[in-house]
């Protein structure tokens, strides 16, 4: 819905097709000014209003928040796996307070806090960088800073979207495969 101004009267716009609008009263209104040149780039302007300002502003704050959160659990779980790495590497010299059965488990561990640590860099820096554009947008009254903030809202709805699909494709296939390799387990096994 966009708010437009017809003359004086201010309409709430739903559709808009060629020079033919859906009004709030779902007649539909047709407008010889649409034929004049450069009437559609007015069209497509959007306008904040002072309530909407002030939510993308309380968005933002809490953006950095959430950001700054997110660069010291990514930076905490990146120490932890180099910790964990080179514990590995001096705990093979004490083999009888080996917790881990499996040699070396500590290393893998290790690089997947790592790989963690890189993966939730990522949506904490989309995350700040959209809060730090918006914040400037609505200070300096900029397009295109606020355009950079929402490109990298979109960056961060995008990442989490990838992640979210291949967690769920990951969930999904890893009871089938231990089931499989279950079952060929009891066959060699017989």
């Amino acid at each position: 819905m966009v708010s437009f101004y017809f003359g004086n009267h201010k309409k709430n716009v739903y559709f808009y097709e060629k020079n033919q609008f859906i009004m709030e009263n779902n007649t539909i209104k047709t407008n010889p000014d649409l034929q004049k040149p450069g009437f559609e780039e007015e069209f497509d302007q959007l306008h904040l209003t002072p309530e909407n300002e002030r939510h993308l502003l309380s968005t933002s704050k809490w953006s950095i928040f959430i950001a700054v959160v997110g660069f010291l659990f990514s930076g905490l779980m990146l120490v932890v796996g180099i910790i964990m790495i080179v514990l590995n590497r001096y705990s093979n010299d004490f083999q009888d307070f080996q917790v881990f059965p499996i040699p070396g488990i500590m290393s893998y561990l290790g690089l997947f806090y790592i790989l963690l640590a890189v993966f939730y860099f990522f949506p904490s820096l989309f995350l700040i960088q959209f809060a730090a554009k918006t914040k400037k947008a609505l200070k300096n009254r900029t397009q295109t800073d606020l355009d950079s903030g929402f490109l990298n809202m979109k960056k961060l709805a995008l990442f989490v979207g990838i992640m979210t699909i291949i967690a769920l494709v990951l969930t999904l296939s890893l009871p089938v495969l231990m089931g499989i390799l279950g079952a060929m387990g009891q066959m060699g096994g017989m």
